[in-house]
């Protein structure tokens, strides 16, 4: 058995009817073996802002940098890195928000694999499914159970 799951990472986007080459609220990190981080293992991010001011592609790389940084700093677990990435997301988003008098709100999936432990951690209305050889799980298992968007004053 090999050490950890092949991971098979994909993407589609759109903007206004028309097909991108990348996604920009999209990101994967598989580090490789000799750099530090690999011991934290991957990450994969997905970061969905609404809102009607321009300028949501350096939003995205905003907050997927800031959740990267939290997620491989420090030597906490999953759990805790996970959360901590999240909180710092929703800080760019709020900083950004004040900054700019905006009302940008977001949803956000992280998920972190180690070996074979797979970790997800999502904040606001976010979607996360993942595919085993029989059957696809999503999370959350019921959409209702969607919490509000993060970006504003509440936590």
């Amino acid at each position: 058995m090999p050490d950890s799951p092949r991971t098979i990472v994909g993407q589609f986007s759109t903007s206004g009817g028309k097909s991108l080459v990348r996604a920009v609220n999209v990101r994967a990190v598989e580090p490789a073996a000799e750099l530090p981080e690999h011991e934290r293992g991957k990450l994969y991010m997905l970061v969905e802002v609404t809102g009607a001011e321009a300028g949501h592609a350096a939003l995205y790389r905003q907050m997927l940098n800031a959740a990267q940084t939290a997620f491989y700093d420090g030597g906490d677990s999953q759990a805790t890195a996970l959360t901590r990435a999240v909180r710092n997301a929703h800080s760019v988003l709020v900083n950004a928000n004040q900054a700019l008098a905006a009302s940008w709100r977001a949803g956000i999936t992280l998920a972190a694999l180690d070996g074979w432990s797979l970790t997800i951690a999502q904040a606001g209305p976010a979607l996360c499914l993942v595919s085993h050889p029989k059957t696809v799980e999503q999370f959350p298992g019921d959409v209702s159970a969607w919490t509000q968007p993060f970006g504003g004053s509440e936590r």
